[in-house]
């Protein structure tokens, strides 16, 4: 039974899957929203989450965050830093957020993918198979990809001015006058102009 969003509750007759919760005051939800568990004591001031062996205590909530499990650890004071890694997995960071961030996947493969930004001046997204770069995000830039289908595109104050290159993909975009699309060349055509 549910009264949204202030009382949650299922009983199950089993303690590990029932529970009851009087948010902001006190209470657990097991298995819903995406998470294991979670958790909260006078919210903002304490507030726990579970999901996949990652456990995420912050007290008080958002601005001081810890978190540990399943080969994970980090730690964050939001907005000024924060940062969260798994050995072999990831490594995410951000300083002043939004503002300068870096994350970094996929750290046992030969070529890790990496997305890091200093906003609005700059942000980058590379990989073994692509590599994406904008300036004065997001009005200039482009993306050069090489795998699963090769496509390159450059971007001048966009949406306006945009062209992309193809085999299965081709624009020409000069908004709001004109637009000329297509889209893997299986009859998928579309044109428009003002």
């Amino acid at each position: 039974f549910d009264v949204w969003p202030f009382y949650f509750s299922r009983e199950t007759g089993d303690p590990a899957t029932s529970y009851h919760g009087l948010f902001p005051i006190a209470g657990t939800i097991k298995s819903r929203f995406g998470y294991d568990r979670l958790h909260w004591l006078v919210f903002p001031l304490y507030w726990r989450s579970e999901r996949n062996a990652l456990v995420t205590t912050s007290t008080p909530w958002p601005f001081i965050k810890r978190s540990s499990g399943g080969g994970a650890h980090g730690f964050a004071f939001w907005p000024l830093f924060g940062r969260e890694e798994k050995s072999g997995a990831y490594l995410h960071q951000y300083w002043l957020w939004p503002l300068i961030y870096k994350q970094v996947d996929q750290l046992s493969a030969p070529q890790p993918s990496v997305k890091e930004g200093f906003l609005p001046f700059y942000t980058q997204e590379r990989s073994a198979t692509m590599k994406s770069e904008n300036f004065i995000w997001p009005f200039f830039g482009y993306t050069n990809q090489l795998a699963p289908i090769p496509y390159h595109e450059t971007r001048w104050l966009w949406p306006f001015l945009v062209q992309g290159r193809g085999p299965q993909h081709y624009v020409n975009r000069w908004g709001p006058f004109y637009t000329h699309s297509i889209f893997n060349f299986n009859r998928q055509h579309t044109k428009s102009s003002l």
